[in-house]
């Protein structure tokens, strides 16, 4: 299905592209992908003989430590948040969701069912719940994912995290017109190194970690990780018993050879296993955020796998880079309540599908005049398959039955050119195209209706990006950056009246400027940023049996970011975050001037680390999350105010092992992760009151 499907697409005629002064172009593009695109083994075996070792050479190289991300160039100052192993584990940062309150103007909105569902926003772009595209974009060691579902739960094994904020299509392969966040692990390489954590916390919470790598031969590594996390949970059913408990294990494993001294191959594997039980929504009009009044057994299990290979090979021109990856995830099946009340009203049960194959080339030439450049193309090959039954007193009342296809090709081109000594012009293009298809039907069993899904669409979209940067001294840094954005138009699957279940591209035009300022002992970016956004993508409720991706024709975004740093003495160093996004329709049915949903009017963040004498060390965090609306009306009961956060940590680390004890929500904060209208009811994800534990660890 892939090679038949993407040899298929290389030869489609380039005009229906609608850019015939680019055929050129393609018709190279279309010679090197045909003759490149085959399965990941292929690859390995194919690259490794023909490209493989010196034939002067008898022993392998040793193989050290390497980079698999790939390097872009120079990122403008303010629109990059990079945080490290030691960051991420004295700020607690577990999963993608603690990440908020640490970078300016980043939310996610949880579903409660692992990545599910989930909403990840930056400036006021992100992905709707169900049929959208990614706005927000997460990149493992390379491999992207191409649906928010399939993003990672648990951070493991993690060396650093880089998030960038604004439109990164002209540096991806995967589009991300709102941002991206960048993922990479810790490499195996000739040194061989073991670790092992237990932490235990409030609600019977457990999560055990055990990590090894270390070197094969001397060309080659390996390392594997793993954890177990287990939760009792905190939402109680009217007889008192915990009912969202939260059962989870994964795995990654990595295996790192360097046949030749300009080449390295990575082989990469990842797997999650859930069997959780209820969502955790609570009826808000209970006024109770920890006891659900529900009589459905609700639960969800869910399988999420990624294997990828990867390839870098130098020559004398620049290092060519090949990423190939399959994944797979599996919700068999998430059952949840949809009145959310003790009778036996209406309940939902889900099962989906989805499968990802990707593959990236990546050209990096060493110079190109007095700049730097990357050239890249992508393809992804993605199907989804979908049958989910929602039942009314116990009987069938709604049958979706549906599979949504999708192939997406893009090249894409970014570089930087020295205007002069202090001056750098930034040059990015992407082109991106799109085609999907909605085959299936929803049933209706009262009156007995059948309407058929069958459509089928294609996107297409050129988007440049242009900025420039200007050194006023060695401390004082100025940037500008002006750039096209797009999300491709699509099909939503709970369609069951007449109305079209299509919604169109989203377009934006992006634009930031800004200043960095650094010192031995200080750190301050500010950034301004303001977009105009068209066709603006929002998931919602059309009609009682309808659930669909709408438009909303104009919507304006503008806000600031700033961040700062400063190692006040030895040992303590200071921070601090602000985000500040005003969203609003411009123009939207009788929505003018509401603000967007789920994006925070603020986000802020302030911290204190200090290294004590002897090991210990104190950290305190303050989280900050402005109000935010739930739905387009900007209604008063989907609502969730601001509210405040405030966590600790203590701990003592000596040679080659560590305990700490920490405190999360010190305040008892009460606030909603999620809140929506199910058509019965309204309910909220109730987020995690406050918890305490212990943390040990030990590396051998």
């Amino acid at each position: 299905m892939i090679s038949k499907s993407f040899h298929l697409l290389i030869n489609i005629n380039l005009s229906m592209f609608r850019l015939p002064y680019l055929s050129p172009a393609f018709i190279i593009m279309k010679t090197l992908l045909a003759s490149w695109v085959v399965p990941a083994v292929a690859i390995v075996n194919l690259t490794v003989s023909a490209l493989g070792q010196d034939k002067n050479q008898t022993t392998p190289p040793e193989l050290p430590p390497v980079e698999v991300q790939e390097k872009a160039p120079p990122l403008f100052f303010g629109e990059a948040t990079s945080l490290d192993t030691l960051e991420l584990s004295r700020r607690g940062i577990t999963s993608l969701s603690d990440l908020e309150g640490a970078v300016p103007n980043f939310s996610v909105t949880s579903n409660g069912l692992r990545s599910f569902g989930d909403q990840f926003f930056l400036r006021g772009i992100g992905n709707t719940r169900f049929f959208g595209d990614n706005g927000v974009v997460a990149v493992v060691d390379g491999v992207p994912y191409g649906s928010v579902s399939m993003y990672p739960s648990a951070l493991l094994d993690v060396d650093d995290i880089e998030i960038l904020r604004g439109n990164q299509g002209h540096r991806l392969g995967r589009n991300a017109p709102g941002g991206a966040i960048l993922i990479r692990t810790v490499q195996p390489g000739q040194e061989r190194r073991s670790r092992f954590s237990a932490t235990y916390e409030r609600f019977d919470q457990r999560d055990l970690r055990l990590s090894t790598s270390g070197p094969i031969n001397d060309s080659s590594a390996y390392s594997f990780s793993s954890y177990r996390s287990l939760s009792d949970g905190f939402i109680e059913n009217a007889a008192g018993r915990a009912v969202n408990n939260r059962d989870a294990w994964g795995a990654r494993m990595q295996y790192n050879f360097k046949p030749s001294e300009d080449l390295q191959v990575s082989l990469g594997f990842h797997r999650e296993e859930f069997d959780d039980g209820a969502q955790g929504m609570v009826n808000l009009a209970s006024g109770t955020p920890y006891t659900t009044t529900s009589d459905t057994a609700e639960y969800t299990r869910i399988d999420r796998d990624t294997v990828s290979a990867r390839i870098d090979r130098i020559f004398d021109w620049g290092t060519f880079t090949s990423i190939t990856a399959r994944s797979e995830w599996d919700l068999q099946p998430n059952q949840v309540d949809l009145d959310l009340s003790a009778v036996p009203t209406m309940s939902s049960n889900m099962g989906i599908h989805r499968r990802d194959f990707s593959q990236e080339f990546l050209f990096q030439p060493n110079t190109l005049g007095d700049g730097s450049w990357n050239f890249g193309m992508f393809y992804m090959d993605s199907e989804r398959d979908e049958l989910s039954v929602k039942s009314a007193g116990g009987f069938p009342f709604i049958t979706s039955a549906f599979d949504t296809p999708e192939e997406n090709w893009a090249v894409y081109l970014n570089g930087n050119h020295s205007l002069s000594d202090s001056t750098t012009l930034e040059l990015g293009l992407r082109y991106d195209h799109m085609e999907k298809t909605l085959a299936g039907s929803q049933t209706i069993a009262a009156p007995p209706t059948i309407v058929p899904l069958n459509e089928k669409e294609s996107y297409s979209r050129l988007m440049p990006s242009l900025g420039l940067s200007h050194v006023l001294n060695p401390q004082t840094t100025l940037f500008a950056r002006s750039s096209l954005g797009y999300k491709p138009g699509g099909f939503s699957g709970y369609m069951n009246t007449a109305s079209s279940p299509e919604h169109t591209e989203e377009k934006s035009w992006q634009n930031e400027f800004g200043i960095n300022y650094v010192t031995e002992d200080l750190n301050l970016s500010l950034t301004g940023f303001w977009s105009r956004i068209e066709d603006y993508h929002l998931e919602k409720t059309t009609a009682f049996t309808d659930y669909k991706v709408v438009n909303a024709d104009k919507v304006r975004a503008f806000g600031v970011e700033a961040t700062l740093a400063y190692q006040a003495s030895e040992g303590l160093t200071l921070g601090a975050s602000y985000g500040y996004t005003e969203a609003e329709f411009n123009e939207y049915e009788t929505n003018n001037g509401n603000r967007v949903p789920y994006v925070p009017r603020f986000t802020a963040g302030l911290y204190a680390d200090y290294q004590l004498p002897d090991g210990f060390f104190l950290r305190v965090d303050n989280l900050n999350m402005g109000d935010v609306f739930h739905d387009e009306t900007n209604s008063e009961t989907l609502r969730q105010g601001s509210y405040s956060l405030l966590n600790a940590r203590f701990g003592l680390k000596r040679d080659d092992w560590g305990i700490e004890v920490f405190a999360n929500n010190l305040t008892d904060e009460v606030y909603y992760l999620h809140m929506i209208n199910t058509g019965l009811a309204n309910g909220g994800i109730t987020a995690m009151p406050r918890t305490f534990g212990i943390s040990v660890t030990k590396e051998f």
